[in-house]
C-alpha cells in the first residue's frame, strides 16, 4: 500500500506518493497563476488551481502505482483563503489569497467597534489592520461589495477544506485552519456565536469543526 501527500500553494502543487516506510516512488508538479487585477488584490482562479491539481494527481500515479493501492491522501494547503461555493458546490468568485489587503475597511472596523483585545482573548490571533489577512473580514467585503453572489453563497470554505471537500464530499476544518479565520472560539473549539452574530453571519455557511 502507498500514501501520497499532497501540498497546495499560493502558485503551485505538489503532489508525492510514498512507500509506508517513507521511501518516495513518484512526485508531481504543476503550476498555476497569481492574479492582481488591482494594485491590493492578491487572487486565484479556484478552477484553475483545482484544475491543477487533478493533473498533477494523475501525473504521480501514471507508470508508477496502481490508485487504488494508495490508503489514504494526506493534504497541506494554503492558509485562511476561503472560496465561496453555490449549493452545488462551485465555486462563485475569486479566492482571496492571505496577502490580498482590499479587507482593510472591514479590519479597522473590528478594531475600533469590538477591539483588537478582545479579538484575541476570543480567537487567539492578534488584528492588524494594516495587514488584512485574516477570513472574516474579506467574507465581509465580499458580502458588502458583491452582495448578489454573496446571497448565492452555500458554503465559504478555507482552501484545505475545499480541496478536502472535492476528495472526499464532506465540508469539513481542522481547528489549525479555523483558528486563522478570525472566527473561532479557541477555548470551546467551535465557531464563535458572538463574532458571528455582530459579523452577520450565518454559520449554516460555515464548515463543521473537527
Amino acid at each position: 500500500m502507498y500514501l501520497m501527500g499532497l501540498d497546495v500553494g499560493t502558485t503551485g502543487c505538489k503532489a508525492i506518493i510514498f512507500t509506508q516506510k517513507g521511501r518516495i516512488v513518484s512526485s508531481s508538479y504543476g503550476e498555476y497563476k497569481l492574479y492582481h487585477r488591482r494594485p491590493e488584490w492578491s487572487e486565484l482562479n479556484p478552477s484553475e488551481v483545482w484544475d491543477t491539481i487533478v493533473k498533477t494527481v494523475r501525473e504521480s500515479i501514471e507508470g508508477a502505482v496502481d490508485p487504488k493501492r494508495i490508503a489514504a491522501v494526506s493534504t497541506c494547503v494554503l492558509g485562511e483563503a476561503f472560496i465561496p461555493l453555490d449549493k452545488d458546490g462551485n465555486p462563485l468568485y475569486w479566492s482571496m489569497t492571505t496577502f490580498d489587503a482590499r479587507a482593510e475597511e472591514q479590519t479597522k472596523w473590528w478594531e475600533e467597534n469590538f477591539g483588537a483585545e478582545e479579538i484575541y482573548k476570543i480567537t487567539g490571533q492578534p488584528l492588524t489592520s494594516y495587514m488584512p489577512i485574516y477570513t472574516l473580514p474579506k467574507i465581509q467585503w465580499l458580502r458588502e461589495n458583491e452582495p448578489k453572489l454573496y446571497r448565492e453563497t452555500s458554503k465559504l470554505l478555507c482552501w484545505e477544506d475545499y480541496v478536502n471537500f472535492k476528495l472526499c464530499g464532506k465540508a469539513a476544518i481542522d481547528l489549525s485552519v479555523a483558528t486563522r479565520t478570525m472566527m473561532l472560539d479557541i477555548r470551546r473549539k467551535r465557531w464563535s456565536t458572538e463574532i458571528l452574530e455582530l459579523a452577520g453571519i450565518d454559520e449554516s455557511l460555515l464548515p463543521e469543526v473537527y
